[in-house]
């Protein structure tokens, strides 16, 4: 158990929001064509996605560089988002990391957990104090809580990943499956969360995402499941300041 210190530095966590939302931003760009068929009109695939997500990733690199801290890390991560959008030779065929049945949940919720343990390994006074592994140990209900995310996502664009060969939980199971897998991923987080500062605010999160994990269907807007994203952003700020 650790606690986060008082003089956490912001500068790296901005530059990480940043490629973050690169990365984000350019899976939109990327999947324009399963996100029209599953949000129809919703979706947007213009190339002002790319020049948002090209200089997001600078701005970050530049706040790195200005504030002297760290770049690998950054570059490293960089290379390992792309790497999920990118074609690779698997049994003689080119196919991308994202298209694979749970690799895709596992890889994806498995760069989220690591990208925000070395964030307060490396930029931050932790690493004097403690271990890689006990923070990346501390913090594995956030690989949990991400799980559960990218298996909502894929429920959102079951119908278009379905189309261009994307094997999801959602469209290769029966939708019963997937409330399950997230279910038990959300309640096992939960569980390890006891061990922490849990307060009020960690509780209502975790109520909401049970809510939310119920009521998710292809039918339902975009904005749906975007609201989740901010109180992903909430439990981030919660857990960081309650480990």
């Amino acid at each position: 158990m650790f606690h986060m210190p008082l003089s956490f530095m912001w500068v790296p966590l901005i530059a990480y929001a940043c490629l973050v939302g690169a990365w984000y931003v350019s899976n939109r760009y990327f999947d324009y064509e399963e996100d029209r068929i599953s949000q129809g009109p919703e979706a947007n695939g213009g190339k002002e996605l790319l020049t948002i997500s090209i200089v997001a990733f600078l701005v970050g690199l530049l706040l790195l560089i200005t504030a002297r801290s760290p770049v690998l890390p950054y570059l490293i991560f960089a290379l390992l988002m792309l790497l999920y959008s990118c074609p690779i030779s698997l049994f003689g065929k080119k196919r991308k990391l994202k298209q694979l049945l749970i690799v895709k949940n596992v890889y994806a919720a498995g760069l989220w957990h690591l990208t925000y343990a070395s964030v307060l390994y490396f930029y931050t006074p932790l690493s004097l104090h403690t271990n890689f592994f006990l923070i990346y140990r501390s913090t594995f209900p956030f690989f949990l809580i991400m799980f559960m995310f990218e298996v909502l996502w894929n429920i959102r664009d079951m119908k278009g990943d379905k189309v261009v060969g994307t094997h999801t939980i959602p469209n290769t199971f029966p939708p019963i499956v997937a409330q399950i897998v997230m279910g038990v991923s959300l309640a096992i987080a939960a569980w390890c969360m006891c061990s922490y500062r849990v307060n009020i605010f960690v509780l209502g999160e975790f109520v909401f995402l049970f809510g939310l994990l119920f009521l998710a269907s292809p039918k339902r807007s975009r904005w749906f499941f975007h609201s989740a994203i901010y109180v992903l952003c909430l439990f981030n700020i919660t857990l960081a300041l309650t480990l």
